[in-house]
């Protein structure tokens, strides 16, 4: 039984598949005169896990005017069309919206994706650092010594490639193409952002909030015991009882 990891683009779960959860296949357009052009494969996988268990379908058109030797023309994933992580609940909304929209169009217009993948880190300065400067450029610069010089600099080649899209060069005939694989890489940066910042921040406050209600909890049984605890004839004063 051949077996082989899958990482689920609905729930973003790394899972083990087999015969028993994909299916692969392929046929061929023929034409009146019986010959044939195109070959068409597709591959179907389940996801194991139970708790998503949505199927994942992508196809790949091949000529097969030369049937020994095929020429790959077209590969796509068509379900889910698009694929985008779950957003954590303390991404605000707007941001989220911006992300899922750029995770939607990236193969379609990777252009337009990078530019709205700007305006997502544009969104998210301005939240979660509090940097309400008008030009992007200015709030990239403002938090430069609050990150790591790697991200900073990663987060300045966003809002240079997003600018791409969001200005036209002088010259209304030079044109700068994104591929979606570019595109891609940073809508992965602003995924690691959301973990970094956001979902980092929300665990921290957790962890502090139940250390403090411990302590409190603590504090309180110490003033009960202390309270409940029998006094000493002649010092009026509490001890712990044994």
């Amino acid at each position: 039984m051949n077996k082989e990891k899958f990482l689920c683009p609905h729930c973003n779960t790394s899972a083990i598949i087999d015969e028993n959860n994909k299916e692969t296949g392929c046929f061929r357009l023929n034409l009146p005169n019986g010959g044939f052009y195109k070959k068409i494969c597709y591959t179907h996988v389940v996801c194991s896990n139970p708790d998503c268990n949505e199927s994942t379908l992508c196809i790949s058109i091949e000529d097969a005017h030369n049937y020994l030797k095929l020429k790959h023309l077209f590969s796509k994933r068509i379900l889910p069309p698009f694929a985008s992580k779950p957003v954590p609940y303390c991404i605000p909304k707007q941001i989220a919206q911006d992300y899922q929209e750029a995770c939607e169009i990236c193969e379609l217009s990777p252009k337009a994706a990078a530019t709205l993948i700007r305006r997502c880190l544009q969104g998210m300065i301005r939240d979660f650092w509090n940097v309400n400067k008008k030009n992007l450029k200015d709030a990239i610069d403002a938090i430069q010594d609050k990150i790591d010089s790697e991200t900073w600099e990663a987060i300045e080649s966003i809002r240079k490639i997003g600018n791409i899209g969001a200005h036209m060069e002088k010259d209304i005939n030079l044109i700068l193409d994104v591929e979606p694989q570019e595109t891609q890489l940073l809508i992965e940066l602003v995924e690691s952002l959301f973990d970094e910042w956001y979902v980092s921040r929300e665990k921290r406050r957790e962890r502090n909030r139940q250390i403090i209600e411990i302590a409190q909890r603590k504090e309180e049984l110490r003033h009960q015991k202390i309270s409940d605890a029998p006094v000493i004839a002649g010092q009026g004063k509490a001890l712990p009882s044994s």
